[in-house]
């Protein structure tokens, strides 16, 4: 999480995670994105897939080497993505998932500071029809946090932006003209 800015940390995440992640947001204190649960389970199911192994191998990209941090995984399905659209086996499959994935991720980890945790969240889905052919996916999705404080007792590093945060009430010229300044007083005080 020590990366230092959006760029590159976008460019690991492409880097690692190809096409699998989606709706990704990198704030200043961490990272989030969705999986897809086709990439890692059968449809309706906790079994996993042909493709759990190599995918979760990507993952373990991402979050390997992870310290000081916590990263929390939220497995979502709808009722209807199981047999009989019943809400108890939904809500076992979700809970199966999640077990799963977060105790994968934590056999990877290879420092003790980061925190596992997962949840699942099972609704129904509204505009479903009972007999339709396909049933609707589920996914995952992953928070990775920097903690406030590392274990060496430093604070953790913020992820920057190009030109750091902008400002709503201002327009767009003001804004960039404003940021660039900044950026150039922060730099001239760095180098005295």
């Amino acid at each position: 999480m020590d990366m230092g800015s959006e760029k590159v940390v976008m460019a690991y995440l492409a880097d690692n995670l190809k096409e699998m992640a989606h709706a990704v947001k990198i704030q200043e204190d961490g990272v989030e994105f969705v999986l897809e649960d086709s990439d890692f389970f059968e449809p309706g199911s906790a079994i996993p897939s042909k493709k759990f192994i190599e995918n979760m191998n990507k993952v373990k990209g991402v979050t390997t080497g992870l310290e000081d941090s916590t990263l929390e995984i939220v497995s979502y399905l709808f009722n209807q993505s199981v047999s009989g659209s019943n809400p108890d086996l939904a809500q076992k499959v979700a809970a199966e998932r999640s077990e799963l994935m977060t105790k994968k991720i934590e056999s990877t980890l290879e420092h003790s500071t980061t925190t596992v945790s997962g949840k699942s969240i099972v609704k129904n889905k509204a505009d479903w029809i009972e007999g339709q052919a396909k049933r609707p996916p589920g996914m995952f999705h992953l928070r990775i946090r920097q903690k406030e404080v590392k274990s060496n007792g430093q604070k953790a590093r913020k992820i920057e932006t190009l030109f750091g945060k902008t400002n709503k009430e201002m327009n767009v010229y003001d804004n960039f003209v404003k940021q660039v300044s900044e950026q150039k007083t922060k730099s001239k005080s760095k180098e005295e």
